[in-house]
């Protein structure tokens, strides 16, 4: 995750089937279909999935103002879910 954060990568579709735990216990993203690389002088983004595992504020259709707080979300709710 934080590599993702780190080069400025949102996946924006995270979620229980795109998460993969491998047999050493590492779990992986897949699915980086939606993903995108912001430029270093952007620092807001539109959703542009709609799952129950995105916050409130993609519902609305509302920019993201910080950089990975949508896919840190979907991650918390994935989490919760399994």
């Amino acid at each position: 995750f934080e590599y993702l954060v780190n080069n400025c990568i949102i996946h924006r579709d995270i979620k229980p089937n795109n998460l993969v735990l491998t047999k050493d216990g590492i779990l992986l993203y897949i699915d980086f279909e939606l993903a995108i690389r912001l430029p270093p002088n952007v620092n807001t983004y539109k959703c542009e999935s709609y799952t129950s595992f995105l916050p409130p504020e993609c519902m609305t259709g509302s920019r993201i103002h910080i950089l990975d707080a949508s896919d840190r979300y979907s991650l918390g709710m994935t989490m919760l879910s399994l």
